[in-house]
């Protein structure tokens, strides 16, 4: 990929067009289209549903079905992607330039294991080792808003036997014994494996007649669907032969569990030189994503922590200057930017510095971290 001329767009998009080949003719589904993108620059594509906006987007990086029909010019930092190799593309979607989809979980395969999609779809767009695309699968999975990822695997691995309800693939449908998704009703979109091992739409199993209806259907009826789709024949059709199942059920005379014990916590209570931790991961990061590629590492905001007035004047720090926060783990130095925000807390991006507040501070949002100058960093 080359350099770009000072101020000369990224992205290039010259008279875009895309038609679907549908009962023998061309549907145009987006008509010569023109737009730049430049370097630090968003721009969005605003339309109604079906207006041709992923199409467009799809178009861009060559994504789109074999029944498609694209044509015009698209250039990459002056490289010519239209008619571009397919090796050539794999290397440059994911490196040079990447699509976020509006659902990103319906592209994981529920067949394979989300680790080996994670590790084939880094080996496929970097020159990441096996090994190296093992470790940044687990970071990647560690990304997810959970206090102690850590632990809640360990918490997994200990139940001798494990039931999931979730419909999409995850931590724990993998390490299920029995996955059972919850019913859903024929208006919501969802997918199933049938007794062939075919991933289908839940409106596949419904019976058509009842597709037009805007009653929800009961839970019970389209569980009874959804398994002679499979294969499995529960012989519970409706509400009725359901209740007679359970009935037949008798009362449960062995041992019962314990109710969970919950110990109530209390609020954190900084004092002086200590801030209640917050903060979230910016939309750039740690990532690979922008390794290599100046124009999207140009977009990417400043770390930087944050404190109010009142607490930046406390611990002695002034607007622009190197603040410690230090934490059981290690400390963390950024520079403070004052913001109108509670007293006695501190901001800092979760994943922009090191290996991550988490890592280095040892605590995770909503623990009590000291601040300071870096001269006077309090030992913890």
């Amino acid at each position: 990929m080359t350099s770009l001329p000072v101020g000369a767009p990224v992205l290039q998009v010259r008279d875009l067009s895309v038609d679907f080949a549908v009962n023998k003719r061309w549907v145009p589904a987006a008509v010569g289209l023109n737009f730049d993108v430049a370097a630090g620059e968003v721009l969005a594509i605003v339309g109604e549903s079906g207006s041709g906006k992923s199409v467009t987007s799809m178009a861009v990086l060559d994504l789109l079905p074999k029944n498609a029909r694209i044509r015009g010019s698209v250039k990459l930092k002056g490289e010519e992607l239209r008619g571009a190799s397919s090796s050539r593309l794999r290397h440059i979607r994911g490196n040079e330039i990447a699509m976020i989809f509006q659902e990103p979980m319906t592209a994981l395969n529920p067949v394979y294991q989300i680790g080996f999609q994670i590790i084939e779809t880094l080996r496929l767009h970097s020159t990441l080792s096996p090994d190296q695309a093992k470790e940044r699968a687990l970071e990647l999975l560690d990304m997810v808003e959970l206090p102690d990822p850590a632990k809640a695997r360990r918490a997994l691995d200990e139940v001798r036997f494990l039931v999931s309800l979730e419909q999409r693939p995850s931590e724990v449908t993998r390490r299920a014994d029995v996955v059972l998704p919850v019913a859903a009703v024929a208006e919501k979109a969802g997918t199933f494996l049938d007794w062939e091992g075919r991933v289908r739409p839940f409106e596949a199993a419904l019976r058509p007649d009842l597709l037009g209806s805007r009653r929800p259907l009961p839970d019970g009826r389209v569980l009874n669907m959804l398994a002679d789709a499979m294969d499995i024949h529960l012989a519970l059709p409706d509400v009725r032969s359901t209740r007679a199942e359970m009935a037949r059920l008798t009362a449960w005379s062995g041992p019962r569990a314990e109710d969970p014990a919950a110990s109530s916590r209390t609020l954190p209570r900084p004092g002086a030189g200590e801030a209640v931790l917050a903060g979230h991961r910016l939309l750039l990061d740690l990532g690979l994503l922008q390794v290599g590629d100046d124009a999207l590492a140009g977009t990417r905001h400043a770390a930087v922590a944050r404190l109010s007035a009142a607490t930046a004047a406390e611990v002695k720090v002034a607007d622009g200057e190197q603040i410690a926060v230090s934490g059981p783990a290690g400390t963390v130095h950024l520079p403070l930017r004052i913001t109108p925000m509670p007293d006695r807390v501190v901001w800092l991006p979760l994943n922009s510095v090191g290996g991550g507040i988490a890592a280095d501070l040892g605590v995770v949002p909503g623990q009590v971290v000291s601040v300071s100058a870096p001269a006077t960093e309090v030992a913890q």
